[in-house]
């Protein structure tokens, strides 16, 4: 390529390893790749550890190095690269959300949206919270999610689309890939001059180029055996259905050397490089120690950390694919470790000819341009981090820079980022858009339970660029977005004046006389007007005072109302009242309901009772012969009391023909078995007792009579001087 050809159709793609950094410079060429100049270089010391940038600088140098020997190859400044993050840094965390839904309607695909978003927020603070200790304030970015299941009122279901509930909920399982592996990344590239063109995942990009769309109906397991991880991909039914990731590899190996000979970790590095193809290893020790050995002897050493790490890698595999594949294409430089596919095999259960170490011949695109000096599985990663920054089918991240409520957030997503994933990348809390329906109000009026609403509130509402946005709806770099949070709902209050509207009653005329008739009402047990608070769970009672008899007794007319009511002997007695009650005129029963400014007055159709109307015949005739004798003297009628029956009323004597007051308490009192003697007479007429040289002659029914002859009514008494 000549000196200062445009570039706007090169690929600059970057693996930046755990030990080495290789650059890689093509271009599309159909459906494969041009290749058109490579550069491989080692960090000088152990900048990245296990796939993780720990030196940023460090690792720019050294990018910088590969940039510069590759611009030179191809006399054309690069400005844009392709990277890839160590597939380590995938982090799975399920999450639940649920959220309440309105009976009456049918649940819309935006809200099985939200709530499936929600639980991915709920699986990023969980993640968030359990990594707190170490990692105070690490950010996570969610690559993708999968719906593990449904519900609806607690019954599950595959679709919630359509159907009608209370409370819908759903569980999922969500991809994050840390902050600091994009930004560590981006710090790194941005340090070497350099923007970041996309970004994929080691395994995926090897996945892109070794196990195609054609292919993945299989059920494979690509291995990554870089040097401090092993990425893996399943593939099977068409698609890369999981990724894992373990954190040994070819390091482990490196470090059984050092402790085994005394070695430093470049010297290690390089013997274990030479056990693939040399007989005998030469190396010198950290004392100046010179060894010969040869290389079965070495290996022997290392079966062990080689074991170790087939077994993790394999136990991951079934794992991740639920059984042993159905093969294992193992790339990286790692995975040419002599006897470690043989033992991978072995722990899976597989012939060994199922699983094998492949380089630049394992890729299934079509190669062409500088090919002859990519060769080793270390070749396949870059390869695939090239061919995926443009394939449209292949999986890799674009990158777009929006506002949300004025903070930059960089969004990174397989497809078209939307708005859900700036919201999710900007930590806003999607709950802020849903309203809280205020707390309902419930009660017992008059023993029937009453729910009395809170108000719904006012959805919050997503701006971009000023115009109003659904959370499925693209964005593009350098758009705005304006959260508008929601307004929650009021709870639910009331007041007794609510309930009852007709708490202050009305007005009506008795006699003449204006009567309030207003209800009795009480909230748990404590008398209440209208403007009495209602708690929740309240019991209120409510008696309505609308009849004839309430408006009496309110006037004073109580006594009037009722049955006429005495006790006589302790015994109660009920007699007719004395009074009608008329109401606009016409009769009324003393239960009709009345309207505010009917009128009621009374008439009298009987007298009030005697004592003797309350008595029974026995009483009346016990009362008679025993209080009175009745007596004919010298042919005058005379009364005498006598020593019988006596009458009481409230305590005090009374007659037969007295005039009861309403409630009165009657005694008849039993005489004392003592008679009227004739003497007592005198007491009752006018005589002369006294008179000088006479007699006073003294006759009881024709006969002579002593002072102390008894009477009795009817007798006839004869009294005169001789």
């Amino acid at each position: 390529m000549g000196k200062g050809k445009a570039t706007e159709d090169l690929l600059f793609a970057l693996d930046i390893g755990t030990r080495k950094v290789m650059g890689l410079v093509a271009r599309q060429v159909g459906a494969g790749l041009e290749i058109l100049a490579a550069e491989l270089r080692e960090h000088p010391g152990r900048s990245m550890l296990d796939g993780q940038v720990h030196d940023i600088e460090a690792v720019a140098e050294v990018v910088r190095e590969v940039r510069a020997a590759l611009e030179e190859k191809i006399g054309s400044p690069l400005r844009e690269v392709a990277v890839a993050a160590a597939g380590r840094s995938l982090l799975t965390r399920p999450g639940r959300a649920e959220r309440q839904v309105h009976s009456s309607a049918e649940v819309e695909p935006a809200d099985v949206r939200a709530l499936e978003l929600e639980a991915v927020q709920a699986a990023q603070r969980s993640l968030a919270e359990e990594r707190a200790a170490s990692a105070a304030g690490e950010q996570f970015h969610c690559l993708g999610y999968s719906v593990l299941r449904y519900s609806l009122d607690g019954v599950p279901l595959s679709n919630l689309i359509g159907h009608r509930g209370q409370v819908i909920s759903a569980e999922v399982l969500a991809t994050f890939l840390p902050g600091l592996v994009v930004d560590s990344l981006h710090a790194v590239v941005r340090r070497a001059g350099l923007t970041v063109r996309s970004m994929t995942l080691e395994p995926i990009a090897a996945s892109n180029v070794v196990v195609p769309p054609a292919l993945r109906n299989l059920n494979l397991a690509l291995v990554d055996i870089g040097a401090g991880t092993s990425d893996i991909a399943i593939t099977q039914g068409g698609a890369v259905v999981a990724y894992g990731m373990i954190p040994l590899a070819g390091d482990e190996i490196t470090e059984r050397l050092c402790h085994r000979y005394l070695l430093d970790f470049a010297t290690a590095e390089r013997v274990k490089r030479q056990l693939a193809a040399a007989a005998t290893v030469e190396f010198e020790d950290v004392l100046g120690h010179r060894h010969t050995l040869a290389a079965e002897e070495i290996l022997r050493e290392t079966a062990e950390a080689v074991e170790e790490v087939a077994r993790s890698i394999a136990e991951a595999i079934r794992q991740l694919n639920g059984r042993p594949p159905g093969a294992v294409v193992c790339v990286g430089g790692g995975s040419q470790m002599p006897l470690l596919a043989a033992r991978l095999a072995e722990f899976l259960g597989l012939p060994p000819e199922r699983v094998v170490a492949r380089g630049r011949e394992a890729v299934l695109i079509p190669l062409r341009g500088q090919i002859e000096g990519l060769q080793g599985p270390e070749v396949v990663t870059p390869i695939g981090i090239a061919y995926s920054a443009t394939n449209p089918q292949a999986l890799a991240f674009k990158f777009a820079e929006v506002g949300v409520n004025g903070r930059r957030v960089r969004l990174f997503n397989l497809a078209v980022p939307r708005v859900a994933d700036a919201l999710l990348a900007a930590q806003i809390d999607l709950k802020r858009l849903r309203p809280r329906i205020g707390l309902s109000l419930t009660l017992r009026l008059n023993g029937a339970f009453t729910v009395i609403p809170g108000t719904p509130g006012r959805p919050g509402r997503i701006l971009r660029n000023g115009v109003e946005a659904g959370l499925e709806d693209p964005l593009e770099d350098g758009d705005e977005l304006t959260v508008e949070t929601a307004v929650d709902g009021t709870d639910a209050s009331a007041t007794v004046a609510d309930l009852v509207p007709q708490w202050r009653g009305f007005t009506v005329r008795v006699e003449g006389k204006e009567v309030h008739l207003r209800p009795e009402i009480s909230v748990n047990g404590e008398p209440a007007d209208g403007l009495t608070p209602i708690p929740d769970g309240a019991e209120v009672e409510v008696v309505f005072r609308r009849q004839v008899q309430d408006a009496l007794a309110a006037a004073g007319e109580a006594a009037r109302v009722k049955p006429f009511m005495c006790q006589v002997n302790g015994e109660l007695r009920a007699f007719s009242p004395p009074v009608r009650w008329f109401v606009n005129g016409r009769p009324a029963e003393l239960t009709e309901q009345l309207q505010p400014g009917d009128v009621l007055r009374r008439e009298e159709v009987s007298s009030w009772p005697r004592v003797r109307d309350v008595l029974t015949e026995e009483e009346r005739a016990q009362a008679v012969s025993g209080g009175v004798v009745e007596v004919t003297v010298n042919g005058e009628k005379v009364s005498l009391p006598g020593r019988g029956a006596e009458i009481w009323v409230n305590g005090r004597p009374a007659s037969l023909e007295e005039v009861l007051p309403p409630q009165a308490q009657v005694e008849v009192k039993a005489g004392q078995g003592r008679a009227v003697y004739f003497a007592e007479i005198f007491n009752y007429i006018p005589f002369e007792l006294e008179r000088k040289g006479g007699r006073l002659v003294m006759k009881l029914n024709g006969k002579a009579a002593e002072y102390t002859s008894p009477l009795r009514s009817g007798d006839e008494i004869e009294l005169f001087w001789e």
